[in-house]
């Protein structure tokens, strides 16, 4: 009593799946700053990451995982941190993150997936 019945296996690979590697460009500049004798720092980061040939898992019925390319995506944003200690007793602090993203076919790939089947 109390056993766990072995989990089964949780996905069979698919033999002969061939895709292309996945390629990534990653940017990124960015400014740490103190002011006011240490009583103020304000941090801002700028990125930007191009993938090509982004590869993604796919699970198909029956515990199938297939990888496959999803063509490119780009993602950009920025990150900003602001804290502040105006008295010894007292610290604020203020953040915040805006990204945005785009693919190309991986897009596509998802609107036929949620298609109704046609008989």
């Amino acid at each position: 009593m109390g056993d766990f019945p072995p989990a089964p296996v949780a996905s069979l690979a698919v033999g002969n799946t061939r895709f292309d590697p996945e390629h990534v460009d990653s940017y990124e500049i960015g400014l740490k700053s103190s002011l006011f004798d240490r009583m103020v720092t304000f941090n801002v980061d700028l990125f930007l990451t191009k993938i090509r040939n982004r590869q993604i898992l796919q699970t198909l019925p029956g515990a199938i995982n297939l990888v496959s390319n999803a063509g490119a995506t780009i993602a950009k944003g920025i990150d900003l941190s602001i804290k502040a200690r105006p008295v010894a007793a007292l610290r604020l602090t203020g953040d915040d993150a805006r990204s945005a993203g785009a693919a190309s076919l991986l897009r596509r790939l998802i609107s036929q997936a949620v298609k109704p089947a046609t008989i």
